[in-house]
């Protein structure tokens, strides 16, 4: 029995959309995947910055102090 040609084509049809479904969502997977990887990168980029950041605030709160102290010292060396 042959089938008819509209219903073969049907078919094909049929087929080329589950298959564009599958290639969307494969997609749309990889692209959810990529944004996870970048957003995991950025955060660990993030925690670094943050940490490098305060050294350095600590590194300029002990700069500051020792320049006050400095400058007191100086102060009682010209006094004497």
């Amino acid at each position: 029995m042959k089938i008819p040609r509209p219903q073969i084509e049907q078919d094909q049809n049929s087929t080329n959309v589950v298959r564009q479904s599958i290639l969307n969502n494969d997609s749309l997977e990889r692209q959810n995947l990529e944004m996870k990887r970048r957003f995991e990168g950025l955060q660990v980029r993030r925690v670094h910055l943050e940490r490098e950041l305060q050294a350095v605030k600590h590194c300029l709160l002990s700069l500051d102090q020792q320049i006050k102290h400095h400058k007191a010292f100086q102060k009682l060396l010209i006094r004497n």
